[in-house]
């Protein structure tokens, strides 16, 4: 089975990757992580920045994941590639982006216009929208703080920040990466959209938790591990 995923950066695309993998494990997992750059009046580029056999020579899951540089670029991104993945019989396509950095009321706008202009043939293309933007569901892991550093405990966290992040619903921050790098300041710690950042960030997370437990609050969420696992 083969699932091409078109996210908006590298976050989203190394934390699918790395769900994936604690999911099926990398005997059973292939996977290519792409660099899409481009567009409009420039050639859209295609870089292959990683990649993964599987060592189990029976298995036939693949994944691709492309970082599209951006929420805008995400459906041209995906018309570029979706005959090429058709060829290749890829079962479908996922793609998700974050609100950020439109506003809370256009939710409702973002959920009817972005599926609405994203073809379905000759590939199923799923579009999953994240409220507001990926870092809400670090947020809800609570087990990497102490990763981070072990001054940030949740007693301290929640006494400093005024919420209760074992049950505040996270989609209701409307700037999660900035509470994130406000909970990371507690301890002199910073949470930056930076590469170094992001990476200390999800390689701290407690990915079993993250996958089975996290998503009982999160419904973006819920629905890419249900992508992940349809296959």
């Amino acid at each position: 089975m083969k699932l091409a995923f078109f996210v908006e950066g590298f976050t989203e695309q190394l934390l699918i990757k790395e769900l994936a993998l604690m999911y099926y494990g990398p005997k059973n997992l292939s996977y290519f992580l792409y660099r899409l750059r481009g567009g409009n009046k420039v050639a859209i580029k295609v870089s292959l920045e990683e990649r993964h056999d599987a060592t189990n020579t029976d298995s036939e899951l693949i994944f691709n994941i492309y970082d599209c540089g951006g929420e805008g670029s995400i459906r041209s991104m995906v018309n570029h590639q979706r005959n090429s993945l058709y060829k290749n019989n890829f079962l479908r396509i996922v793609s998700i982006r974050d609100v950020i950095p439109l506003s809370r009321n256009q939710i409702p706008k973002l959920k009817m216009d972005f599926p609405y202009q994203m073809a379905q043939k000759p590939i199923p293309t799923v579009f999953l929208l994240c409220i507001m933007e990926t870092e809400a569901w670090f947020i809800a892991e609570t087990n990497h703080f102490l990763k981070i550093s072990p001054i940030l405990t949740i007693d301290h966290i929640n006494d400093r920040m005024g919420i209760n992040i074992n049950t505040v619903d996270v989609e209701s921050i409307d700037t999660p990466a900035v509470t994130l790098n406000e909970i990371y300041s507690l301890a002199g710690e910073t949470y930056e959209k930076t590469i170094a950042s992001i990476s200390r960030t999800i390689n701290s997370l407690d990915l079993v938790s993250l996958y089975f437990i996290a998503p009982e609050r999160i419904p973006c969420l819920q629905a890419l591990i249900s992508e992940i696992e349809n296959c």
